[in-house]
């Protein structure tokens, strides 16, 4: 469970920085 979790903050934190990325 706990590995689950931190797999899911690790993709959310990738596609934070993806966006954070993207010209305006």
């Amino acid at each position: 469970m706990g590995n689950s979790s931190r797999v899911f903050v690790y993709c959310k934190n990738s596609l934070f920085w993806y966006i954070r990325m993207l010209p305006c």
